[in-house]
């Protein structure tokens, strides 16, 4: 049962670190980059699915035309941010600015407020935006190559558990006439 656990714990820890790729793709950062961002965000009981979450819809709510853009823009000002020099960031370096710049705010409910015109539904991020703007801020643990050939590995793995279970689901569904026939007896 150890060298089962082994392999287990081996794969969930191969799949983490691919997850990475995944979230660099949606954001459109690199994988190392938002890789640098977790320590911060475990620390802070936050998932990196929600930092990715508020990194798509900063960038959304930066580029856009509407009122949401509007306030964002403004929440950025507020700071004491360049907006231009800020919308030109990638999303790993505009969360840790973000972070920097919140750290020289008094903790109140202003830094919701921020957050929320920044990104609605972010308030939750604020721990993780507050320890990223420490002196540990962002750590580069796992490198770009690493990251690539552990999504590589499990998007294998997961094609090939999908290729095994289709193939089961066949060999059973070519069993079904007879087992009709079986239970019609």
């Amino acid at each position: 049962t150890g060298l089962i656990a082994a392999a287990v714990a081996f794969d969930q820890l191969v799949k983490k670190a691919g997850d990475f790729q995944d979230i660099a793709e949606k954001t459109g950062d690199t994988a190392e980059a938002m890789a640098s961002l977790a320590v911060a965000a475990g620390t802070a009981g936050v998932t990196m699915d929600s930092v990715a979450t508020f990194a798509i819809k900063l960038n959304k709510n930066l580029t856009g035309v509407d009122d949401e853009s509007k306030s964002a823009g403004a929440a950025i000002i507020a700071l004491g941010l360049d907006l231009e020099n800020f919308k030109k960031l990638k999303p790993a370096d505009q969360i840790e600015a973000l972070g920097k710049a919140l750290n020289t705010f008094a903790d109140s409910g202003q830094k919701s407020s921020v957050i929320e015109a920044l990104a609605k539904g972010s308030a939750e991020l604020l721990p993780f935006l507050k320890e990223l703007g420490t002196e540990g801020g962002r750590q580069i643990i796992l490198a770009e190559e690493q990251i690539r050939l552990a999504d590589e590995y499990s998007d294998k793995q997961a094609k090939l558990r999908t290729e095994i279970s289709l193939h089961a689901q066949a060999i059973v569904s070519d069993l079904l006439p007879a087992v009709n026939e079986f239970t019609s007896v």
